[in-house]
Order: C-alpha cells, then sequence, then structure tokens
C-alpha cells in the first residue's frame, strides 16, 4: 500500500530537486533550464502533481470491514477497565437484594367522647447488602403518610414518618448461629399484649437446628426501650431501661397435613421511666403519681409467655387453623397479672382466590406488661373483647384485601377508659423482589 505523508507539497517537492539538481551540478548552483518538450513547465507541475496524488489514492485499497472493526475496538487497556467495571455492578447485584410492598388503608375508633378517622398510603421495603459471605445488612421499614381526623384526650393515634421495623447487621459466624445488632423488631414473640412488633436498640443471638418447618432455636435479646423525656418531665437522672427475653420455640410438620409451633419466653423489663408510667396510666396499668416526672408503676414487669399454634393442612383448597398464647407478669398481684389471646382461621380457595375469614378473643389484666409498648388496637390493659376479620388473597394478581373489626370492653372501672370499638381496612401488594 502506498502513502502519502501531508508534508509533502509542491514546495517541499520543488526543493527536493533544487537539492538533486546541486548534486548532478556542483558548479552551477542553479537549476538548469529545461528545454522545451523534454520538460514540464513551473505551472504544470502542480497539475501534475495533483492527478498523481489522486491515481495513488484510487488504487490504494480500501480499509476492510474487519479493519474498521479493529479500529473501532478498545485498546487492551480500556477493554479490561470496561470489563472490571461490569464485573463490579455484577457484584453489587448480586451482594444487593430486596422486596417491596404498598399498600392503601384506613382506620376508624370511637371511645366514649373520644372519635378519630384515618387513612393513609404505606410503603415497606426490606433490603439485604452482603458484605461477606457470613456478614450482612439488614433494613426493613416502613413509610406511612396519614391524613386523619381525631378528637382524643390522649395522643395515641397514628402519625406519618418512617418507622423502623428492623435496621441491624448480622453476623453468622455457623450456620447454626447468628448475632445481630441494631433496631430489633420483637415481631417474633407474636404477641402484641405484650408488646407490639416495634424496634429496639439492642443485640440479639440465636442458635437453631433443622429445617424451615421443623426446627428448634433459642433466641436470647438484650433490648433498651424506647421512650423520650425531656427536661421539664424529670425530676432527675434516670437509667437506662432494658427489655431482656429468652426465647424457645420449635416447629414440626408431618408429610404436609398437619404444622405445629410451639414457644415459651421468659422476659423482663427494667428501671422503665416516668414518663412511660405516665403515659401507661391512661391505657389501664396501675400507678402512683400524677405528673410525667413523678410517677412510676405500682409493679415490676417479669414473667413467662407461651403460645402455641396448629394447622391441619390435608387439603390445599381448605386449611383449618388455630392458636394462641398465655401471659403472665409474677412480680404483680395475682388479680391483674394474666392475659390470653385465642384464635381461629379457616383458610378457603374459591375461584382463583384465597379467602380466609377468622375469629379471636383476649383478655389483658391492668398489670401484665406496660401499656406503652402493647397493643392499642386492643385497648393495651384491663381490656377484655373480641373480634372478627376476612382476608382474601389473589395471588395470580398479587395482593391482597383486609377487613377487622375489634371490640372490647373495661374488665375493671377506669376513668380513662371506655368501651372501645376499632374498624380495619386495607388493600396491599405482596413483596416483589427488586
Amino acid at each position: 500500500m502506498v502513502s502519502w505523508s501531508p508534508r509533502i507539497s509542491g514546495t517541499a517537492f520543488t526543493r527536493s530537486r533544487e537539492i538533486n539538481s546541486r548534486t548532478l551540478n556542483p558548479q552551477i548552483g542553479t537549476l538548469p533550464m529545461v528545454e522545451e518538450g523534454r520538460g514540464l513547465s513551473a505551472l504544470a507541475q502542480p497539475v501534475v502533481l495533483a492527478v498523481l496524488m489522486a491515481v495513488l489514492v484510487l488504487l490504494s485499497p480500501a480499509p476492510t470491514a474487519r479493519a474498521l472493526e479493529n479500529k473501532s475496538k478498545p485498546s487492551p487497556s480500556e477493554a479490561n477497565s470496561q470489563s472490571r467495571l461490569r464485573v463490579e455492578d455484577e457484584t453489587i447485584e448480586k451482594r444487593l437484594s430486596g422486596e417491596w410492598a404498598m399498600g392503601v388503608g384506613g382506620e376508624s375508633f370511637s371511645e366514649a367522647q373520644d372519635e378519630g378517622t384515618m387513612v393513609g398510603f404505606t410503603l415497606r421495603p426490606r433490603m439485604t447488602y452482603k458484605l461477606t459471605e457470613s456478614f450482612d445488612i439488614y433494613a426493613d421499614a416502613k413509610l406511612q403518610l396519614i391524613t386523619s381526623q381525631v378528637q382524643s384526650r390522649f395522643n395515641d393515634s397514628v402519625q406519618s414518618g418512617i418507622l423502623p421495623y428492623e435496621v441491624a447487621a448480622r453476623f453468622r459466624p455457623f450456620s447454626f448461629l447468628e448475632i445481630k445488632g441494631g433496631a430489633l423488631s420483637q415481631g417474633y414473640l407474636n404477641a402484641p399484649l405484650l408488646i407490639t412488633d416495634r424496634a429496639f436498640p439492642g443485640v440479639s443471638e440465636t442458635l437453631r437446628a433443622g429445617s424451615k418447618k421443623t426446627y428448634l432455636e433459642f433466641i436470647a435479646s438484650q433490648t433498651i426501650p424506647t421512650s423520650t423525656s425531656f427536661e421539664t418531665m424529670r425530676v432527675e437522672k434516670e437509667k437506662t431501661p432494658t427489655f431482656v427475653t429468652e426465647t424457645l420455640r420449635g416447629g414440626l410438620q408431618l408429610k404436609n397435613a398437619f404444622e405445629l409451633t410451639g414457644s415459651a419466653t421468659h422476659w423482663k423489663y427494667g428501671d422503665l421511666p416516668a414518663v412511660v408510667a405516665y403515659e401507661s396510666s391512661r391505657w389501664g396499668n396501675s400507678t402512683s403519681g400524677e405528673l410525667p416526672g413523678n410517677s412510676f408503676f405500682n409493679y415490676d414487669f417479669e414473667g413467662w409467655l407461651a403460645g402455641a399454634e396448629a394447622c391441619l393442612c390435608v387439603l390445599d383448597t381448605f386449611k383449618i387453623r388455630g392458636g394462641g398464647y398465655w401471659l403472665e407478669n409474677t412480680k404483680a398481684d395475682p388479680s391483674f397479672n394474666r392475659g390470653q389471646e385465642m384464635f381461629l382461621r379457616a383458610d378457603m380457595g374459591i375461584m382463583g382466590a384465597v379467602v380466609s375469614p377468622y375469629y379471636l378473643q383476649f383478655f389483658n389484666e391492668s398489670d401484665t406488661s406496660p401499656a406503652r409498648y402493647n397493643s392499642g388496637a386492643r385497648g393495651h390493659n384491663n381490656r377484655q373483647g373480641d373480634g372478627f376479620g376476612i382476608e382474601i388473597l389473589f395471588r395470580s394478581y398479587n395482593f391482597r384485601v383486609v377487613a377487622e373489626y375489634l371490640g372490647s370492653e373495661v374488665i375493671n372501672p377506669n376513668a380513662s377508659q371506655e368501651k372501645l370499638d376499632s374498624v380495619f381496612f386495607k388493600v396491599e401488594t405482596l413483596y416483589v423482589e427488586f
């Protein structure tokens, strides 16, 4: 292939001829005169040069498709850099996993002169980022946007905001051991008369053996119950409160026809602040003091929780579930220290949907647990009542509808408690991976 340097112009070509002529005629020093008919005039030289360049360009082979392809390919260093970026992106995607669900719902309640109606939207993401094979970060939270009309003597209504269910670092040095710390959900106890699924800062240790549905595990948890006490609400510096639990639970499955789960928990609250006692006095606990700074519980809180649940699952289109739990505060007067909740539920396959009506019954005496941390829908403490509801699951469309009614009466007369009725309704999606 013939190539031309861009530096070769008419002038450069003329200078080259000058050098050659000097070599041939060193005594003259100037260009010899070109005789007519045997040379090119000065004006014709650029024209001939242009023609020669055009011919050479036409005779030069055109670049092939392979040559263009090779030219478009990045250099080895660029290719390595792009490859590393792709690997890093894929690694991040493998390390990060998660799912989300959202819903719209509303609630209405009535208690004597108190009443309220709330409607809201919720978005609940759950994410896990794997730092190593045995160490990860987990987050489960709920964003809720609420609009409401509430007339209440006490502030116990749902507010807009971000609620952490669990945000923790988890370490699994062995397949049977998990240690985690952060804001830990108390929902694993599954006992709203003792405590709801709120998150407390703390640590927990879990030992587990078995499969998904046939297993045995032990959970120890040490957490700090959350509360806020401003300087004007305290008379002195208070100790850090604690909530400690030790739980043994297990599950058994027999040939997909019968499932049984059970648990036993020892629990203890310690050094609860005065503001918690003041707030809990409105919801049934026995307390002394009339101000947020000088209130205290009449009894300590330490006791036992035991529960069980069974499922007769012989048919795919019809299942019966039943169970409940029993709660006792061993530090309180035996007349005020017990709580219990029982439920019965049927899951029926109807026209591509799963329809699940259920019924529950409960009572919770005045001093079983701190009212500040247990279920407001059940009226906290000093209550007995029942409820019923229905859940319709449209699995093929990935959503469900839930409607529920709860009603409760006061066990012992209390100036701040009356008959409570509440209705709840929601439409929510099932979790979807992202």
